[in-house]
């Protein structure tokens, strides 16, 4: 009998269009948050012990319940614990650039880091990219309106069908 993938419960915040929502995702195996993510298949991001709140609310409701989130209207997502980092698998690794950024998407501000695999220009690596959903580390998060740190978070995997702008610092 062939032994069944291990499954991770990764604690993670969604910051959609006007909700904001957390809970649980289910990773199995080796697939990384990234990976789940840009998952082409699959339209939502399903999530158990799910909480939903107004975007930009300072309390989470109490109830908990299993959850779904339109992949399309999701701003950005990021774990809630410091040691989701995701790790290539052996032997995929590869040197990478780091280039700080900043970005809009909707009412957010985000800057951080972007790992190019070469060093070419922003415009010409995000019309060479397949995937929906870009990991950026050594993250802030800001309410662009009025600089309000909303969060600071080790790794943020944004979607990039919803930038607005996206620079180098």
């Amino acid at each position: 009998m062939a032994d069944s993938p291990t499954v991770e419960h990764l604690p993670i915040i969604v910051y959609a269009t006007h909700v904001w929502t957390r809970g649980l995702v289910e990773l199995r195996g080796a697939i990384r948050l990234p990976d789940l993510l840009n998952q082409g298949t699959n339209t939502v991001i399903a999530m158990v012990d799910g909480e939903v709140a107004p975007a930009g609310s300072g309390e989470w409701p109490e109830v908990r319940r299993p959850i779904v989130v339109n992949k399309a209207e999701t701003l950005l997502v990021y774990p809630t614990v410091d040691d989701a980092l995701p790790v290539a698998a052996s032997g995929l690794r590869m040197a990478r650039f780091k280039v700080d950024v900043g970005m809009h998407l909707g009412e957010y501000e985000v800057q951080g880091i972007l790992h190019l695999p070469d060093m070419v220009p922003l415009a010409q690596y995000l019309a060479a990219l397949r995937d929906r959903f870009l990991p950026l580390t050594q993250v802030t998060v800001r309410r662009a309106a009025d600089g309000q740190v909303l969060a600071a978070a080790s790794y943020v995997v944004v979607n990039r069908d919803r930038l607005s702008v996206m620079y180098e610092l």
